[in-house]
């Protein structure tokens, strides 16, 4: 046997089908085959453990979650000022328009200078009342100082005029006091003249009767004390006109300073029942100076302005700008497809996309279906559709910081959670939809 002659294998000597029994397929062959298979059992494994949502999908729009508000003015007037446009966003509390006040701050500052001034009155009686020195009050002297200088004069005039009658009362008490002690020292003196003549009278009676003296001097002293009881008499009765008089002065200069006082609190009466009604008529005036600015009542976007122009006439009750409100979370209304409507129910979860955002960039608005409509609605063209109604979590895309505003009329593609499947089962519903339908046909 040569060295160069081929080497025979033992299925050359076998016939073709032994041959074919007896050869081993190569071994990356078999690799690629059992990957193959694993693959295929993963993905079979993994189609029927993963999870994906099902979605009703529907389109709607973006509509206001509470009544839109129309802002009026009760009084009416002429715009003197507009701070706000067509479409502008406001919040709770922006002036929206200013009307003119002139009638009624004109009133109110009439009011007010009528109320400081019966302020001013009232602490000026009060002290009158209560002999109390009058301190002006802080506002009437800050807004109203001729007022403060008004009242403060007339309080230094009644309080001089009250110490001058004070004075004359003084005057006459003390005059009084001093004739009646006078009176009553000549009323001593003359008990006491009387006395010593009666006692010279009794000695002289005794003369006469022994002819010692003559009878002219007993009659004498008789006339002399006489006299002097008259004296005593008239002095008696003038010291009771002088307690009399001096009794009236000073019951009258007590009386004149409880006058004073009563007649300071009558006028203090008239003074804080006119001061209560002033104050519920500053109230009212105040309110409707407040009212010329008209304000936004909630947070919105103004649609609608009636009057736009500055001099524009306000008719009392008018309504003067339409307000669509802006809450912190969307109303959602959309149209569902009556294949659909089955598997919907309120309270499950839903996604919002704002066409007027894209989706990819600025993501979905989470929401919660809340109504679904009673009976189905066709449109003009004939679609059959129910109306179903979602609300948002919050309304706006974005971040707080930046967010990007959702108003009123944008349009909306909504997806409505109602359910999960495995992918498994997604690709084998066409498989049994063929089955079940298979060989069924006429």
């Amino acid at each position: 046997m040569s060295l160069f002659e081929p080497k025979l294998k033992e299925t050359d000597f076998m016939s073709e089908l032994e041959a074919a029994t007896h050869m081993r397929p190569a071994t990356s062959a078999t690799l690629m085959l059992f990957s193959i298979i694993i693959l295929v059992l993963l993905a079979l494994i993994w189609a029927g453990v993963t999870q994906v949502e099902q979605l009703t999908r529907g389109q709607g729009q973006v509509v206001p979650s509470s009544n839109v508000q129309f802002v009026q003015s009760l009084e009416g007037g002429i715009v003197e000022e507009l701070m706000v446009s067509q479409g502008q966003r406001v919040q709770k509390g922006e002036i929206l328009m200013r009307l003119s006040d002139v009638q009624f701050s004109s009133e109110e500052r009439g009011t007010r200078a009528k109320f400081l001034g019966l302020e001013a009155q009232k602490a000026r009686l009060l002290a009158e009342a209560h002999d109390q020195d009058f301190i002006v009050p802080k506002e009437v002297k800050e807004n109203a100082p001729q007022i403060a200088q008004s009242e403060l004069a007339l309080y230094n005039s009644r309080q001089k005029e009250l110490q001058n009658s004070y004075a004359i009362l003084e005057d006459r008490i003390t005059k009084a006091s001093a004739e009646l002690a006078e009176v009553n020292a000549q009323i001593n003196r003359f008990y006491e003249s009387r006395k010593l003549m009666r006692e010279e009278l009794a000695i002289t009676s005794e003369m006469v009767k022994k002819r010692a003296m003559p009878k002219l001097e007993e009659i004498r002293l008789n006339r002399e004390i006489n006299d002097l009881t008259g004296q005593i008499n008239a002095n008696s009765q003038r010291k009771k006109a002088l307690q009399a008089e001096l009794s009236v002065a000073e019951k009258e200069k007590a009386s004149q300073l409880d006058r004073f006082h009563s007649q300071a609190l009558g006028e203090l009466n008239n003074v804080q029942t006119e001061i209560s009604s002033l104050k519920e008529n500053l109230k009212t005036i105040g309110d409707r100076v407040d009212r010329r600015e008209v304000k936004a009542p909630i947070d919105g976007i103004v649609n609608n302005i009636a009057v736009s122009t500055v001099g524009g006439v306000v008719e009392p009750a008018m309504r003067l700008v339409e307000i669509v409100p802006l809450d912190e979370e969307l109303k959602i209304i959309a149209k569902i497809q009556p294949s659909d409507i089955a598997f919907i129910r309120p309270g499950q979860s839903a996604k919002v996309k704002v066409t007027a955002y894209d989706a990819q960039i600025y993501g979905a608005l989470q929401a919660e279906l809340t109504r679904i409509g009673a009976t189905s609605a066709t449109d003009q063209e004939g679609n059959v559709t129910f109306e179903v109604e979602l609300r948002t979590q919050k309304n706006y895309l974005g971040t707080e910081e930046s967010p990007l505003p959702i108003t009123p009329g944008m349009v909306a593609q909504i997806e409505v959670i109602t359910g999960k499947r495995s992918i498994l089962d997604y690709l084998l519903k066409p498989v049994l939809r063929a089955r079940d339908r298979a060989f069924t046909e006429r």
